[in-house]
């Protein structure tokens, strides 16, 4: 039996969501994959700055719309070179397009962020689950965001919100029931 476990963060502004983005990549090893989910002005190249600056990445990292992956490189010890990978224009991945992306996901000594990567769940479902973490962020007004942080940093998420009283903490840990070999999604209990 597998555990999903999540936590949910409320931050205030885009400071604060920095903040917890710095804060989250203290917890990064080599070959993580961050996926990233939210609409347009949610937060994510936010969150993807303050991940960079914490990996040492002295150039500015701005969202690659108009190309696919974008290398940075990054000095933190562990870490040489941070893919940023934007999903934004993605209706169909191309065998390449496939291929790049696997390839920078497997590079050791990096880590993977990639922006609207609900876009290529047939990329994400490779990715060991021990690797991925997803952050699923939603407008809550004018400045605040929620994010609901699952998958390998959720640890540091639960850390987070115990140490900042604006972040709401959500102790779901819920089973899910898996059989192997069976072609069925897992069924939440």
């Amino acid at each position: 039996m597998a555990i999903h476990r999540s936590a949910i963060i409320t931050t205030r502004s885009a400071r604060e969501t920095a903040r917890l983005g710095h804060f989250l990549a203290g917890s990064l090893r080599s070959r993580h994959v961050i996926a990233l989910i939210g609409g347009l002005g949610s937060g994510k190249t936010i969150l993807t700055q303050a991940i960079a600056r914490y990996l040492g990445v002295r150039r500015p990292v701005k969202s690659p719309t108009f190309v696919l992956i974008a290398s940075h490189t990054a000095t933190r010890t562990g870490v040489s070179t941070l893919f940023h990978v934007d999903c934004y224009r993605v209706r169909r991945l191309t065998g390449s397009d496939r291929a790049a992306i696997m390839e920078a996901i497997e590079m050791p000594h990096s880590v993977t962020l990639i922006e609207w990567a609900d876009r290529i769940p047939s990329v994400l479902a490779h990715v060991p689950q021990r690797r991925l973490s997803t952050i699923s962020i939603a407008v809550a007004g004018t400045h605040a965001r929620r994010l609901s942080v699952t998958g390998a940093l959720t640890g540091s998420a639960r850390k987070w919100a115990t140490a900042h009283p604006s972040s709401v903490p959500v102790p779901a840990v819920q089973p899910v029931i898996c059989s192997p070999g069976r072609r069925r999604p897992c069924a939440h209990s």
